[in-house]
């Protein structure tokens, strides 16, 4: 089965959840509000250190790291994930999903000694 089934798919318990969720405008839009100032606090981090960013309008911010390994390495040791898209010819950029405010809080705080640490 996973031979053939399509990347990222869900089951239908799982479909059943996201059709209830469309119908609920109220949480769609504190989602949409959470998402967007997530986004601004992001990048603002990312400004504040002098990394440029992929401007985009998901829930994930892609930024050049320079030293992108030792970076994600870091962050690692400090518990902190991010994706590192090396496979798609962008190996001195790393991808972090945009989280609540705590979370993306411990991401920039992690990130500023990374980088500390690397440069």
């Amino acid at each position: 089965m996973h031979r053939v089934r399509q990347p990222f798919n869900v089951h239908n318990l799982a479909l059943g959840g996201a059709i209830g969720a469309l119908d609920d405008h109220a949480f769609l839009a504190e989602s949409f509000e959470v998402n967007r100032r997530g986004m601004e606090q992001i990048i603002a981090g990312l400004t504040r250190l002098e990394l440029a960013h992929i401007p985009g309008a998901g829930k994930l911010v892609t930024f050049r790291a320079g030293d992108a390994a030792n970076i994600n390495q870091s962050l690692l040791k400090q518990g902190v994930t991010v994706w590192p898209p090396a496979n798609y010819a962008m190996p001195e950029h790393l991808r972090v999903t945009v989280g609540h405010k705590s979370d993306n809080q411990r991401f920039l705080d992690a990130l500023t000694i990374a980088v500390q640490r690397t440069y």
